[in-house]
Formats: structure tokens, sequence, C-alpha cells
């Protein structure tokens, strides 16, 4: 939204002084809850800052404690400040033929990005979402279950994770990037089967 708003992609947006005046600024929905899907990092923002709320509890300490230890992540954290993530962290833009730079970005978000998490974290995550997958009430298991319009149309996609079939089968994912950063996750349970790539 930001730029839509005549912001460049490398401006710095805070969390504590931008994102308020986003929020600000949208005034409406753009279409009624349950009919259509769009995806809108505002939304994640704002149920983080709920969450916040109350819990009493950062969102990088409930990641930790609910997410990353549970599933044995020993090197994954909450960064939100992405001019500045942990050092030995670099992401780079280019190609072969022009060469490869580090990006530059500076936004600090956390809701829907922010995290920063090894190859090792990545494999530990997935088989940590097998395990629970079968569990009826995990997180995990909540959060897959196929989501449906208000009039019972099946939708590709539902809290934060896309719904879509690969070589006929079912598959959960979920994709994420910043200038310098991608990230593509698959999950197809009936085979056991996960892929990561960063």
């Amino acid at each position: 939204m930001t730029v839509l708003w005549g912001a460049k992609p490398d401006d710095p947006f805070s969390i504590a002084h931008d994102a308020p005046r986003a929020l600000e600024r949208t005034k409406s929905y753009h279409f009624e809850t349950g009919r259509e899907f769009s995806y809108s990092n505002v939304n994640f923002h704002i149920v983080a800052r709920a969450v916040e709320t109350v819990s009493g509890q950062s969102l990088g300490q409930l990641l930790a404690e609910r997410v990353f230890k549970p599933a044995g992540m020993k090197n994954a954290a909450l960064a939100p400040n992405t001019a500045g993530p942990p050092l030995p962290i670099i992401g780079y833009e280019g190609s072969e033929k022009t060469g490869y730079l580090p990006a530059i970005n500076r936004i600090e978000w956390s809701g829907d990005a922010g995290i920063v998490a090894t190859l090792e974290d990545m494999i530990a995550y997935e088989s940590w979402l097998e395990t629970t997958y079968a569990e009826s009430g995990s997180l995990y298991n909540t959060i897959a279950e196929q989501q449906k319009y208000k009039d019972g149309t099946l939708a590709a996609y539902g809290n934060g994770l896309v719904r879509m079939k690969l070589a006929g089968k079912d598959t959960i994912g979920h994709s994420g990037g910043l200038r310098g950063f991608r990230l593509q996750r698959l999950h197809v349970p009936s085979e056991h089967l996960s892929v990561v790539v960063l």
C-alpha cells in the first residue's frame, strides 16, 4: 500500500511511526468479508499487534516460545528491522550477467515478515509441522484446514497458507520475499514430503 502512496521500495518504514499512519489511510474493505480473497500484509500486521496487546508479550517472544523452541529451530528469530538483519545474513540481488550486490532494505515489519532462519531451522520446522499435522487441534492442523467462502466455495488461500494440487496431490504452501531474499515451502501431507527453497 505504501508504494501506491508514492513510497519507493527501499524507503524507510517503521512499525511505530509509519504503520499507524498507513492504517489511518485505510478507510474501507475492498469486498464483503468471506466473499473474496486478497492478500494483505496489513491484516497480518494488525493480528500481530492484537496478539501482542492481549498476551502482554512481543511477537518475537511468542514465536520463540510457541514455534521456534517446540520445532527445534535453534537459530530462528524474529528480526523485524530488515535494514540490519543479524550477521552474517546478507541478501543479494542481481544476476550472473550483471553481478550480485547486497540488497538494500529499510522496512521494519512483523506479523507477516521478519523471521530469519537457517536451512537446518527450516528442516526442523518442516519435520515439526509434519508431526503435528495429524494431531487434531494442533496449530498446524488447525490453520491448514481447507477454508471456504460464505457460499461454500473452497478457498485456495487461508490462514497464511495456499492450497493447491501438485501432480494430483493436495499441497499446502507458503512463500515470501524481500529484496535479496526468497522463500518457498511446500508440504504434501499424503506423501509425507516437504520442499523448502531458500
